[in-house]
């Protein structure tokens, strides 16, 4: 099974061209989970006898650094070190100074030279609308007042970048798209905006379209069309 990774834009770079690769971990393994695995190969042992040995191995482990063993496990190498410089030979070593440090077995050498990689595209989150409330009559998701403010709650919600489709757009049931002209408050959380005045009476949804995240502005604009329809 390959390991996903995706590529991510750097941010402070001079060039908006490079891009750097991040991992997709599949998830976290805590000790529960790595005795299911070695259950899952068909061990004979029972799950608690499995638990207990890994204890009585962590314990073992833990036990011979303490003593001053060093480390040569398949998973795993050790070493100690002292961190800092001593100015008197007569000087003690600080306890602080003294450093464990560890660094790949065998098995995990291994591993990473025949690891199989796949590149996975993750599509930039949409902005998302969670209510809108018309400020005239406190009422929300039902009506909205021609020439009126609405109050847009959500996520992701700032109206940025310069693609012309960008904004915030009133849809009448036609599919007549009327955009939204005066916007006062343009922030993630919160749009607050006026209703254009001249809206023919009927229902209406509301749609944000931006290329706004928190990072750098999307190359192509995201859009999302509130499911709830507001009667003007």
């Amino acid at each position: 099974m390959p390991i996903n990774y995706h590529l991510q834009q750097l941010t402070l770079s001079d060039d908006p061209g490079e891009y750097i690769a991040k991992a997709l971990p599949k998830g976290r393994l805590n000790e529960n989970a790595i005795v299911d695995r070695i259950v899952s190969k068909g061990s004979t042992l029972r799950k608690a006898d499995i638990a207990a040995t890994l204890i009585l191995y962590t314990e073992v482990i833990a036990d011979a650094l303490l003593e001053g063993y060093t480390l040569k496990l398949p998973t795993v190498n050790s070493s100690i070190s002292f961190k800092g410089v001593l100015r008197d030979p007569a000087e003690e070593v600080d306890k602080k100074s003294f450093k464990i440090r560890f660094s790949k077995g065998k098995a995990i050498r291994k591993a990473e030279k025949e690891v199989e990689l796949e590149r996975v595209v993750i599509p930039p989150p949409t902005p998302v609308i969670k209510g809108v409330r018309d400020k005239k009559t406190g009422n929300l998701n039902t009506v909205m007042t021609s020439g009126g403010a609405i109050e847009i709650k959500g996520k992701r919600l700032k109206i940025d970048g310069d693609d012309p489709a960008c904004g915030l757009w009133f849809i009448a049931q036609d599919g007549t798209q009327t955009k939204a002209t005066d916007i006062i408050e343009n922030m993630p959380a919160r749009i607050i905006a006026m209703v254009p005045e001249g809206l023919a009476p009927g229902s209406y949804r509301i749609k944000v379209v931006t290329q706004y995240s928190q990072k750098v502005l999307l190359k192509k604009p995201k859009s999302y069309e509130y499911e709830n329809e507001l009667v003007s």
